[in-house]
């Protein structure tokens, strides 16, 4: 040790004297229970990010937490040498729940979460046995760097994301005092350094949507997204299970939509068919969520349609299949598929995507993402392009939907590449936003009609097929066994929603006249370094 500070021996309170609790002790030395316990918060969430780091058992957890809630009980004697006189403290009281060598680490923690740290010169850490020895280290880095994450001791510190894809691990801090914060977390990391196998480094986060880093490789940034959108899908199961609340189910398809359009803008650099199979899981998934999301939207849409009112029969079978597609939701996720992906794409992520433990040998797999984007970009640019004969020659049903899918695609490619690149590409955003919005309502209006006409040609041979017509109806030119009223309100609905229809296509050919200007695509070809010239000729699928 550094400071001059004899040596106890005691390793728990004498025969017969019950120790003290965590709580009694801090009562007992008028401890800082804000910063203290806020430190023991921050290094139970390091203990968590870093696990595949510091490879500390569980069983470990509370050691550290107990550690982190006494580091600074010492100064109940003063500034001086308090982490050395917490150390002493706490070997001569013991701590409740602890046996001897736990204590001893709880010790340790205190006793090293500043100064310079000479382990070997310290009897305490010498009684202990090799494996104990690395353990009461490895709990002492995260005690030392969380003790500096709140160096500002204003609890403002917010750990907001960990990026282990690199061999030094990063991670990234908000909040009031962050850049004060981070630097001494820095300057604290020594220890960690010296007791981990790999190293760890602690940084600003100033906004980051997706992490990427300049010098993200290929698989690097595929495992980032990856690992990103599966969590957003997996945080709304619970309410896509419930059914409460539409929109969970519309925020659980977009991630899983994300993870689908990020695995095929990387499927040519990770190689062949490694993704081929969860891909297919995820277009399973999407397509036993499809009748329920189209009639959440419907129902949702009735309500800007004045003639719904009056359709009673209507609204009730649309309610009826609206329950029979909740419980084709609910049938999906207790089902084979859907368990076998929850369960199955992180163990793949970790033992085959992470790109420290298991490097894919395809070249392309290492190359930087920052090189490889233009390319890329220029493909997934193309393919919306490749569309512009479909929309003047006129309004192919099929085709818009393409459309719709490959906008999605570019934006998501030049959401997360705009931010690796550190460009302006918000303009780009914006107007594919509104493009697939505008391609949505088409698409929305298309299924109603087709709902709506169903509807409508069901109730109409079922007047045809009956032996005895009313002579009233006949005369009255009514060919539907629907109520009369009811019969013009589904009417009324149709050409209702087919002016919705109009209306969406007249804004979203207003909104591709700008996106295909001559004008508009040299700014994108500038934000992104694409080449306009060289784009290929490709093929919707």
């Amino acid at each position: 040790m550094t400071d001059d500070v004899p040596q106890p021996t005691p390793t728990q309170p004498p025969a017969g004297r019950v120790p003290p609790s965590i709580e009694e002790l801090c009562r007992r030395f008028d401890n800082d229970d804000a910063h203290t316990y806020f430190v023991a918060e921050l290094a139970t969430h390091l203990f968590h990010l870093t696990r595949d780091i510091h490879a500390l058992p569980d069983s470990t957890l509370p050691v550290l937490q107990a550690a982190a809630k006494l580091h600074n009980i010492g100064l109940y004697f003063g500034q001086a040498k308090h982490h050395l006189n917490g150390r002493n403290l706490i070997l001569e009281q013991g701590v409740a729940g602890f046996d001897a060598d736990e204590v001893r680490m709880i010790a340790l923690g205190t006793a090293f979460h500043r100064k310079k740290v000479r382990e070997d010169s310290d009897s305490i850490y010498q009684e202990l046995p090799a494996i104990k020895q690395l353990h009461a280290l490895r709990i002492a880095a995260i005690v030392r760097v969380a003790d500096g994450l709140d160096y500002t001791q204003d609890q403002s510190a917010e750990p907001t994301y960990f990026d282990g894809t690199r061999k030094r691990g990063r991670l990234f801090v908000k909040g009031e005092g962050s850049e004060v914060n981070v630097a001494r977390a820095n300057e604290k990391a020594d220890l960690w350094g010296r007791a981990m196998p790999r190293p760890l480094a602690f940084t600003v986060d100033k906004g980051f949507q997706y992490y990427l880093r300049r010098g993200d490789r290929m698989q690097a940034a595929a495992y980032k997204l990856f690992r990103r959108f599966y969590d957003e899908a997996m945080t709304h199961e619970d309410g896509v299970r419930a059914g409460a609340d539409v929109e969970e189910l519309h925020d659980f398809r977009v991630a899983i939509r994300r993870l689908r359009a990020s695995m095929k803008a990387f499927q040519p650099s990770l190689g062949g068919e490694l993704l081929k199979p969860i891909r297919d899981e995820l277009r399973f998934i999407q397509q036993e969520t499809n009748a329920a999301r189209d009639l959440d939207v419907l129902i949702e849409a009735l309500k800007e349609l004045p003639s719904s009112e009056g359709a009673t029969t209507l609204l009730e079978q649309i309610r009826n299949d609206r329950q029979r597609a909740r419980e084709a939701v609910e049938s999906l996720l207790n089902g084979v598929t859907y368990r076998h992906f929850k369960a199955n794409f992180p163990v793949f992520l970790e033992e085959t995507l992470h790109p420290v433990a298991h490097p894919l040998d395809e070249k392309a797999a290492s190359k930087r993402a920052r090189n490889v984007a233009p390319e890329l970009l220029t493909t997934l640019l193309s393919e919306v392009l490749s569309y512009r004969d479909a929309l003047a020659t006129g309004d192919d049903e099929e085709a818009m939907h393409a459309l719709r899918i490959a906008c999605k695609r570019f934006r998501y490619a030049a959401d997360f590449f705009g931010e690796l690149l550190n460009t302006e590409h918000g303009f780009l955003i914006d107007q594919l936003k509104a493009m697939q919005d505008s391609l949505g309502d088409l698409r929305d209006a298309d299924v109603r009609g087709a709902y709506f006409e169903a509807f409508d040609r069901e109730h109409r041979n079922r007047f045809a097929k009956e032996e005895q017509r009313s002579l009233a109806a006949i005369f009255e030119g009514r060919a539907c066994d629907l109520p009369e009223e009811e019969e013009r309100a589904l009417l009324s609905l149709i050409d209702e929603n087919r002016a919705q229809r109009r209306n969406a296509l007249d804004t979203f050919h207003t909104q591709w006249r700008v996106f295909a200007s001559d004008e508009f695509q040299q700014r994108i070809a500038g934000t992104f370094k694409i080449n306009l010239e060289s784009m290929p000729a490709t093929t919707t699928e």
